[in-house]
This record gives C-alpha cells, structure tokens and sequence, in this order.
C-alpha cells in the first residue's frame, strides 16, 4: 500500500527500472552471457567440414553413375543466369526439407550415398547448406562455388 508522495514517487521508481530491466535482458538474468556468432564463424565452421573442389575439377565428375549436382540458390537467382544441366534446384533454405526422408516435403533425388556436388552464386551458401546436410548423415558432399566458375571452366549449363 502506497500512502504518501514519497512512497508513490519511489514505487513508481522501481517499477520504471523494473521494466528497462525485462526489456534489457528480454528473459536472462543479468549475469547470462550471450555469445553472437558472426557469418564469418559460420562460414569457417562450414569451410572446415565440407570440401571445396574448383569447377573445373568438378566438371570432371559431371555425368558420373552418382553424381548429384544442386544449385542451392534461389529461383530468382537462377532464372537470371541459369544452371547446371540436369542439377536438382533445392534453395538453401528448404534443404532441410527436402533431405529428410521423414519430412513430406522429401526429394527422393537425395540419396545418403550420392556423391553431392553443391553451387550457389559465389560459394558460401553451398559450404554452409554443405554442412547441414553433412550435420544430416550425407556424408559425400562437396562445395563447387559459384555458378560463374562453373560457367567460366565451361561446364553444361541450362536455363
């Protein structure tokens, strides 16, 4: 029970602080660390764990019995320079989706013993959609960079 000015100004007080304190925490306790990991961690973690082969090295495996080639790019990016011939298009972000057979979104292309050849624009987005699938029991999985080396060594391409 608030009963005098002063009383009032100090609850008033303590529940301002209150607040900055919930919105400042948002949940932890002030003595909780948050570790933020930057793209550059991300990147080194994916790079340290999936293979990174140049294109032409690549396109020398393009047409084996097992090879599997997917452009993890989007379809925006793909409709402007196309892709690989004959690669699976599965956009990074639904790779999860797809590669789980539990999942009812499954594509039946991804097998576990498939040798996996993944591209993107540049090279990072396949070495970290590497990772996940690595992460999800595909063990053969290897990053080509980007589709401009894979266009620039020469290598089949479609729209």
């Amino acid at each position: 029970v608030v009963s005098t000015p002063k009383q009032m100004r100090e609850a008033v007080h303590n529940m301002a602080n209150l607040d900055l304190l919930l919105i400042d925490t948002a949940g932890r306790s002030p003595k909780d660390e948050v570790k933020i990991q930057e793209l550059k961690s991300y990147l080194a973690e994916a790079n340290a764990v999936v293979t990174r082969i140049a294109a032409e090295e690549a396109i020398k495996h393009y047409g084996e019995a097992g090879a599997l080639f997917i452009d993890v790019r989007d379809s925006a990016a793909i409709a402007k320079t196309g892709t690989i011939k004959g690669a699976l298009r599965i956009p990074r972000g639904f790779m999860e989706f797809s590669a789980d057979e539990t999942s009812p979104y499954y594509n039946a292309a991804l097998k576990r013993d498939a040798n996996i050849y993944l591209v993107c624009g540049a090279g990072g987005q396949a070495a970290l959609t590497g990772k996940v699938l690595k992460e999800m029991g595909y063990d053969k999985v290897v990053n080509i960079g980007g589709f401009p080396d894979w266009e620039k060594a020469g290598g089949p391409k479609e729209a």
